[in-house]
């Protein structure tokens, strides 16, 4: 029988410890952790899904409006921060209504939105940029279109909303003063009538009195009303004889239905014929 060296006898344990030792490693990684249980334990709150689908209005009157959408049960209050002036924060609890925010001045905000569970759990942050528009009164003031019309003078006054909010027109016809009153958003188109001198220029007062916000506007327009109808049609009315029938012809450019009246005198006498088409033949 071969004898093994000692030395080498030594080298075969040490290696087969070694494998050993790897082996059982291997092993202890795989089953790494051990299970103590089957229970499941939950540690972490649910998280809340941050603002999102909202409608966002820059509104009329230095406003802004927050429409919300539908929410989940979970939510039970929802957080508006912004500054304006001071830092500013609103809780919300309702969500069928729109939130109106007034803010005190014509520029940008920063709003910061956020949702809270019934523990507390808050939602990421929605961050969004709103700018409030102006007064509906100044709106509409600043805005006035005034144009001429035969015989007139017409304002337009751009629609904001359908809230009533009453104005005044006032000039001087004849060393007389006139008002003509109406009630913006109801009418936003006003004709002041009965103004046949083309050839002088009136001064308009306006008001607007929005009682809500406290808005008392005042402006001055100074227009001339348009030419009548009747005064655009002269220059291009001509006559002409056919036979025994004479032809009257004009141009209505406007195309507003107006009346003429002619009178001539023919062999039975003087005749008079009121007419209202673009051309007229009369038999003399």
């Amino acid at each position: 029988m071969k004898r093994i060296p000692k030395m080498n006898l030594r080298r075969s344990f040490l290696f087969a410890g070694l494998l050993l030792s790897f082996y059982a490693c291997k092993e202890e990684e795989l089953v790494f952790p051990k299970q103590e249980g089957q229970e499941v334990i939950v540690t972490e709150t649910r998280p809340t899904a941050k603002p999102t689908n909202l409608t966002l209005v820059s509104a009329f009157n230095q406003n802004v409006e927050i429409h919300w959408p539908a929410l989940s049960d979970r939510v039970v209050k929802a957080q508006i921060k912004y500054k304006d002036g001071s830092e500013k924060v609103v809780d919300v609890t309702k969500f069928t209504d729109p939130v109106v925010i007034h803010l005190n001045e014509l520029k940008s905000y920063d709003f910061l939105l956020q949702y809270f569970t019934a523990d507390g759990t808050p939602s990421k942050v929605t961050k969004t940029v709103l700018t409030p528009r102006p007064f509906e009164a100044d709106f509409k003031m600043s805005n006035l279109s005034v144009n001429p019309i035969p015989g007139g003078v017409e304002f337009i006054f751009p629609k904001t909303s359908d809230r009533e909010i009453p104005g005044n027109i006032s000039y001087v016809l004849n060393g007389k003063i006139m008002n003509h009153s109406f009630k913006s958003n109801l009418t936003d188109t006003v004709r002041v009538g009965d103004l046949v001198d083309d050839t002088k220029k009136i001064d308009f007062a306006l008001s607007l009195n929005d009682e809500l916000w406290k808005r008392n506007l005042n402006a001055q327009k100074q227009l001339a009303p348009g030419m009548l109808v009747y005064k655009m049609i002269l220059p291009s009315l001509t006559s002409s004889m056919d036979g025994n029938n004479a032809i009257l012809q004009w141009k209505n450019a406007t195309g507003d239905p107006i009346d003429i009246k002619c009178t001539y005198v023919g062999n039975s006498g003087q005749k008079t014929v009121t007419v209202t088409k673009i051309q007229i033949q009369m038999d003399l």
